[in-house]
């Protein structure tokens, strides 16, 4: 009897709703959650039916278990959504049955699993969000085992992106060291992670599937089990190959403009000493005629420091390589210094051939130059073992459009240049994308990967179109194509070379602080029938200007003096004498100075070092 009582109290005790019922569906029993859930008393559910009880119909709905159960004597469970019990339920159905086997009904149980529910789907979301946060975030996140042998847990589709895989399934089968560009380094960044607990944006070289290098900056941290030991990695990597590249470059950049700026200040020093020797070669040819002695000697000093002007004034080009400085300029002229370049600096084993015929084009020397020594040194290195290097100019004219590799030219007058070499080649798959900014196949620290890209834009923004055609183990053609022009007549080159040393009277004021300058100047200007004063300083300048302004026809004015400048002076003279007539004269002159000075009213700007022709045209000038 006490044991029939404790299952009582036992079956209404049970918080999960419990019922007992006949194979009529008949409810012979139910416990007091079950009554307390349908607001009614035990006593008055017995006889109904479970289904107009529970469900408020006339036969068991569909998805009933107790009905399988009815066909196949087996327990059943089924997860229903219930108004009438209170939201998400759980329902077990179990067989009863009799001694002799016959199934007498069963035991029904229905388990509120509502906040279950909610809990699972309050779960299922946040790891749906962290899933598509994993999977759209650009940087790589991943879950690896320690150790230099360490594997892949978990990995997103921006790590199997990043190097270079499908799918996130292919990076997980590849051992985690297989992606170091130094597999050693994997254990040298484990062992750390492993001693301090986590690392913080540590920049690290690793490998693409490809072999291709790409820097990355990892953040990390170890995550210990229950036992305290490292299960884990998990950690971002962040791809930082262009931020790297664009460093670098800047680095370049910068060294570059000190060069620029050691290269002015040398051929501003330089320009000096050559006006010196030139202004006394040009007066002791004054004195002399062919057949005389030592004429034949100054026209080689004249000669020679013709040669090194033209060095200096390379110097001064690659000072100011930021400003586009057009000239008209044979392309004969350019290839020659090339070439000569490059006789001096690659291999023997390089044969170098230039074809080259008379063609004119308005360009940035500097720049032009950059770009087919940029190519060439392209052709060098890929023939290591030597090779032929082939560089050619001619005319090009074109009545209408016309298609080069696969793209447009426009019809007009071109100058084509032509480097090719008989080189490696290039494979068709990365020839579409040799013009793509820090593009290179080169190892680390072998090139900037920015050549060819610089080079296309040069070409573009003179209005020119560059052409690229390779095949492996034939070599490679780069076909340049520059808008040519007229160039100038034989006649009015021959005018240039014989024009006169133009004499005058006039009253001139030579402002420089190099004293040899000064008195060379002095004297060439004094031979030409001059009357000459001499300032070796700003201030001096302008204390005689000040005195007799109106007997001072020309001031020669060098633009880069200790103390006060040219600009300087230029100013002080002016508010002096609004008309004052000024020529600037500079071998090297500072950011936009040489511009500017036209502007705000100087006549003309002569850069040294100069021939008295240039000089007496430019005094002709400012007096007319």
């Amino acid at each position: 009897m006490r044991e029939v009582v404790d299952l009582e109290l036992f079956f209404d005790s049970m918080p999960d709703m419990i019922a007992i019922l006949d194979t009529d569906f008949k409810i012979i029993r139910v416990n007091r959650a079950m009554a307390a859930r349908l607001a009614t008393t035990p006593g008055d559910c017995v006889g109904l039916t479970c289904y107009s009880t529970v469900h408020g119909t006339e036969e068991p709905p569909a998805y009933c278990p107790f009905k399988k159960l009815l066909d196949d004597k087996k327990p059943h469970n089924v997860e229903i959504s219930e108004e009438r019990l209170g939201g998400e339920m759980e329902v077990s159905v179990i067989p009863l049955k009799k001694e002799s086997g016959e199934l007498s009904g069963c035991i029904h149980i229905a388990k509120d699993i509502t906040e279950l529910r909610r809990s699972k789907n309050e779960l299922e979301a946040a790891e749906l969000r962290m899933r598509t946060i994993m999977e759209n975030v650009p940087v790589g996140i991943f879950r690896n085992t320690p150790g230099s042998k360490g594997k892949f847990l978990m990995a997103n589709v921006a790590l199997a992106r990043m190097f270079g895989f499908e799918t996130v399934d292919e990076i997980m089968s590849v051992p985690v060291e297989s992606l170091y560009a130094e597999p050693e380094k994997r254990k040298e960044f484990s062992d750390k992670l492993l001693a301090t607990g986590d690392v913080n944006r540590e920049k690290i070289l690793l490998k693409r599937r490809d072999g291709s290098e790409l820097t990355a900056r990892i953040s990390a941290k170890a995550v210990a089990g229950e036992d305290g030991d490292i299960e884990y990695f998990d950690g971002i990597i962040e791809d930082i190959t262009v931020q790297e590249s664009l460093r670098k470059q800047l680095i370049h950049s910068q060294k570059m403009e000190s060069v620029g700026r050691l290269a002015g200040g040398i051929a501003h020093e330089f320009n000096n000493m050559l006006g010196v020797i030139m202004g006394n070669a040009h007066l002791a040819l004054m004195d002399l005629k062919k057949g005389d002695a030592f004429y034949d000697e100054f026209i080689s000093v004249m000669k020679a420091a013709e040669r090194s002007k033209e060095i200096t004034m390379k110097m001064l080009a690659f000072a100011r390589k930021d400003k586009l400085v057009v000239a008209e300029i044979n392309v004969v002229d350019i290839i020659k210094d090339i070439t000569l370049m490059l006789d001096r600096s690659v291999s023997k084993k390089i044969e170098i051939t230039s074809r080259t015929s008379d063609v004119y084009v308005e360009v940035d020397i500097n720049q032009i130059q950059q770009v087919l020594l940029s190519v060439c040194n392209n052709a060098v290195d890929a023939m290591p073992g030597g090779g032929r290097l082939v560089i050619e100019c001619a005319e090009a004219r074109f009545e209408r459009d016309v298609r080069i590799h696969g793209d447009t030219l426009g019809k007009g007058d071109y100058c084509r240049i032509r480097i090719s070499d008989n080189g490696e080649g290039i494979p068709a798959d990365i020839l579409p994308g040799i013009f793509d900014p820090f593009y290179t196949t080169k190892e680390t620290g072998a090139g900037t990967g920015m050549g060819l890209s610089i080079a296309h834009g040069i070409i573009e923004n003179h209005n020119g179109r560059i052409f690229v055609d390779s095949r492996v183990g034939h070599g490679t053609d780069v076909e340049i194509f520059l808008p040519a022009v007229a160039g100038p007549s034989k006649e009015e080159e021959s005018r240039k070379k014989q024009e006169n040393v133009k004499h005058g009277l006039e009253t001139i004021l030579v402002v420089d602080d190099e004293i040899f300058i000064l008195e060379m100047m002095g004297k060439m200007l004094f031979r030409l029938g001059y009357t000459v004063k001499l300032a070796g300083s700003g201030r001096e300048a302008i204390d005689i200007y000040r005195e007799s302004p109106e007997k001072i026809d020309v001031v020669i004015l060098d633009m880069v003096m200790p103390g006060m400048g040219g600009p300087e002076v230029f100013s002080a003279l002016k508010k002096i004498d609004p008309d004052v007539r000024v020529i600037a004269a500079s071998g090297y002159c500072v950011g936009d100075q040489a511009e500017e000075l036209p502007a705000n009213g100087a006549k003309v700007f002569i850069q040294k070092p100069f021939e008295i022709q240039e000089l007496t045209k430019a005094i002709r000038e400012v007096l007319a």
